[in-house]
């Protein structure tokens, strides 16, 4: 994708980029109807809760539904701090459908200025909303409380959850996580806590012989290490497809912080196509 390149697909403002994959730090992804500063808050998340899906990096969140302010949203290959927004995102977020660069806007629908939709791999200071999320709210699905942690695969201590390629010290939250709480599917490392339904303060969910201040490990993951579905080591990233420590998830070799080439050239050449096959047809409708 070009330097500048704005891709818009719905009331996008001014300076909106759009990227798919590998964005840097500081990005919010949201998806729908956020607010400013929030994340994606499924069921009435608390505060400083982070759920990421893919490749998130340091400190970022992903809320898949109802989140508030400072969380983030992050589908695949976030940076740090980053949001996903993908409907009715508020002022300063971003919505990046393919390819955006730090600050930029993607706006899918009715999002305001100087906010960014990131589908996956947003850059700095994005964000991505999907539903509604409220002012310093988390990711709650099942009403986790304070201080707990969501990670689905191969997440090292203090890390989000890394399906593909998360960087240490993010978080992965599915549902339901309170104030500063993270949730942990599989492989999570010590301190941190998995709480599929209402689980109080500071307690850890362990599905698979877990000791204590551990995280689950399904598939006897040992303390403060990652889970290893592609032969990783210790703190590091989840690599479904290779990924190394600290990269963006790469699903089609990708490199880090690049853009996916298949945004602006790829949606005009399909435009084009079916504009050309549209003409044809009325040209052998007449004839």
């Amino acid at each position: 994708m070009l330097p500048g390149l704005n891709v818009q697909h719905v009331g996008e403002s001014e300076q909106a980029n759009l990227q798919h994959i590998g964005e840097s730090e500081e990005t919010n992804l949201h998806h729908v109807g956020e607010s400013e500063e929030t994340n994606l808050h499924r069921v009435g998340e608390s505060e400083e809760t982070n759920l990421h899906r893919v490749g998130e990096s340091e400190e970022t969140n992903l809320h898949r539904a109802g989140e508030s302010e400072e969380t983030n949203l992050h589908r695949a290959g976030e940076s740090e701090q980053t949001n996903l927004q993908h409907v009715g995102e508020s002022g300063e977020t971003n919505l990046h459908h393919v390819g955006e660069s730090e600050q930029t806007n993607l706006h899918h629908v009715g999002e305001s200025e100087q906010t960014n939709l990131h589908r996956a791999g947003e850059s700095e200071e994005t964000n991505l909303h999907r539903v509604g999320e409220s002012e310093e709210t988390n990711l709650h699905r099942v009403g986790e409380s304070e201080e707990t942690n969501l990670h689905r695969v191969g997440e090292s201590e203090e890390t989000n959850l890394q399906h593909v390629g998360e960087s240490e010290e993010t978080n992965l939250h599915r549902a339901g996580e309170s104030e500063q709480t993270n949730l942990h599917r599989a492989g999570e490392s010590e301190q941190t806590n998995l709480h599929r339904a209402g689980e109080s303060e500071e307690t850890n969910l362990h599905r698979v012989g877990e000791s204590e201040e551990t995280n689950l490990q399904h598939v006897g993951e040992s303390e403060q290490t990652n889970l290893h579905r592609a032969g990783e080591s210790e703190e590091t990233n989840l690599q479904h497809v290779g990924e190394s420590e600290q990269t963006n998830l790469h699903r089609a070799g990708e490199s880090e912080q690049a853009n996916l080439s298949m945004s602006a050239t790829t949606n005009l050449c399909i435009y084009w196509r079916i504009h050309l096959c549209k003409s044809q047809v009325g040209v052998s409708f007449w004839r």
